[in-house]
């Protein structure tokens, strides 16, 4: 109580913060109906307003945030030098001096005011102003995580906070999976779960229906994605275990073989959820990832300056464990998945994306410009349709770039294109610069403004030993070493997120999905700009 106490004290956005990161799975939500709501005769999401647990507990961490910053601006005159110097998270307007962040903020407020903007010609002008401001919430997160999740402590914990979350999502998934309904969660926002209701997904093999996992997202395929998520952050912390400023930091007191169970319960159960889901999307992404990491990776972490990150013989062995195990369980429900590795073009779910590709390309043909106003493409599905639909085929294309286009129009397809890229292209320049640092230059690179300042004030004080003198150039390597493992593994998750949203669109029209995807991105952006500094 006391650790709480003195936590929401010294930084109160933080704990919100980290609260947030574990309710984003969550679907407990006050529902508010629009006029469209039930414009098919029945329940469509895409048209109804929610307010979600983790909107509110998002909003109040900037809220607290800006608070923080503004108390320590106008109300501690006398420290703000100190603190401009000292506190990392009052240092925007350095942020703002990085060229490429300026350009990244540029697109962003410009695709935020564009799909303001296709509002006011939208079919639902209310859908559209509130899907903005839900982007402009998902956009507020990046912001937030580039400069106030600015440390590696605060990294460590963001990151253990996602593996928790998708590990209980896991247990949850597969509870839901051996009793074959829902579990009783409603307070939770888990769905109610039954092989025999109509339009829970599900599987059917030799005539038995299986529901696939939800755990408390509203879909299957979301869980998947979290679980994406997760379960690459749950290997990246197995390959920082040896690093001593890991170990030092969080493990000190844990016996490493324990370390390595619980890890390997961890990673073994995500991965075993993230196969009941039967996201054959989600799938492809993960093996496609696994190959170019096996072909790219070692050859990155075999360099000197990630040589805290190499592969040993405890990593290997319980890598091949893993793999033991995730077989013998495939090796079980090997008929169950049989069926969703096999692609028949007659197959429901096929037929109704060709379907809804085709409706998205001519809905981009008449609004090739302006589009059809930021969320309101199921509203406009049945113009553009060639058959008649039903209720349940009312929803999104299943891919968010066609849904941008259609939805946004050339213009604010072209603005999402460019942050991607942006994204991307610094998260790339990152990668390349930190691959090509050398150990000398290392010691002579400080991390941070703190770290520098630290590191000044050290090298300038005399009466420093050269034993202090080298216990503080360690520990300076460990920090960097630590910071640079983070942006491959979320750049990894990232590209796998933009894999999936070719086949999907819960990353731009579901809850979940949009706060991981903008999540993900913000955490390239801090990583990137902390090893270019």
């Amino acid at each position: 109580m006391k650790f709480v106490t003195k936590f929401l004290k010294n930084s109160p956005e933080l704990f919100f913060f980290y609260l947030f990161i574990l309710s984003i799975p969550l679907g407990t939500k006050i529902t508010f109906l629009s006029r469209d709501s039930y414009f098919t005769k029945h329940f469509l999401y895409y048209t109804t307003f929610f307010v979600y647990l983790s909107d509110i507990l998002l909003i109040t961490t900037l809220i607290l945030w800006i608070v923080n910053i503004l108390y320590n601006k106008y109300t501690q005159e006398s420290r703000e030098k100190k603190l401009s110097t000292d506190n990392p998270q009052l240092k925007i307007n350095s942020f703002f001096n990085n060229k490429s962040l300026l350009i990244i903020y540029s697109l962003l407020f410009s695709f935020v005011f564009w799909s303001f903007f296709s509002s006011f010609w939208a079919k639902n002008s209310q859908i559209g102003f509130y899907q903005s401001l839900k982007l402009i919430e998902s956009i507020l997160l990046l912001i937030f995580v580039i400069h106030r999740v600015n440390t590696v402590k605060i990294l460590f914990f963001t990151i253990i906070c996602l593996i928790s979350t998708g590990f209980t999502q896991a247990i949850i998934g597969i509870w839901q999976y051996f009793i074959q309904h829902s579990i009783g969660f409603k307070w939770l926002g888990e769905s109610v779960l039954n092989p025999d209701l109509a339009g829970v997904a599900k599987i059917v093999v030799n005539g038995e229906k299986i529901i696939r996992i939800y755990g408390t997202f509203p879909h299957p395929n979301v869980l998947a994605g979290f679980l994406f998520l997760s379960i690459i952050c749950s290997f990246w912390l197995l390959f920082l275990i040896k690093t001593n400023y890991f170990r030092n930091f969080l493990f000190n007191e844990i016996k490493k073989k324990w370390l390595f169970l619980a890890i390997f319960v961890i990673i073994y159960i995500q991965i075993f959820a993230f196969i009941l889901t039967f996201s054959r999307i989600a799938w492809m992404g993960m093996v496609l990832l696994s190959v170019f990491s096996l072909l790219f990776f070692h050859k990155n972490v075999s360099r000197e300056t990630f040589a805290n990150f190499r592969l040993n013989k405890p990593k290997i062995v319980l890598l091949f464990i893993i793999l033991f195990f995730v077989l013998y369980s495939l090796f079980f429900i090997y008929p169950q998945i049989s069926g969703r590795i096999t692609l028949d073009i007659k197959e429901q779910a096929f037929s109704d994306r060709l379907l809804f590709n085709n409706i998205a390309f001519s809905m981009i043909k008449e609004n090739f410009f302006q589009g059809v106003g930021i969320g309101n493409f199921t509203l406009n599905m049945a113009d553009f349709s060639p058959v008649k639909l039903e209720f349940w085929q009312y929803q999104p294309v299943h891919n968010i770039y066609l849904l941008i286009f259609s939805e946004l129009g050339i213009i604010g397809f072209v603005l999402f294109v460019f942050i991607i890229l942006n994204i991307l292209k610094m998260a790339y320049l990152s990668q390349k610069s930190l691959s090509n640092l050398s150990f000398n230059k290392i010691l002579n690179k400080p991390i941070n403004n703190q770290s520098k300042m630290f590191h000044v004030k050290h090298l300038a004080n005399n009466s420093l030993n050269k034993a202090k003198n080298d216990e503080l150039k360690q520990e300076k390597i460990d920090e960097i070493g630590a910071c640079c493992s983070i942006s491959l593994p979320f750049l990894l998750i990232f590209i796998g997120f933009l894999f999936i949203g070719l086949f999907d669109h819960y990353f731009w029209t579901i809850q979940q999905g949009q706060l991981i995807f903008w999540l993900v991105a913000g955490l390239i952006l801090e990583a990137g700009l902390k090893s270019t500094q």
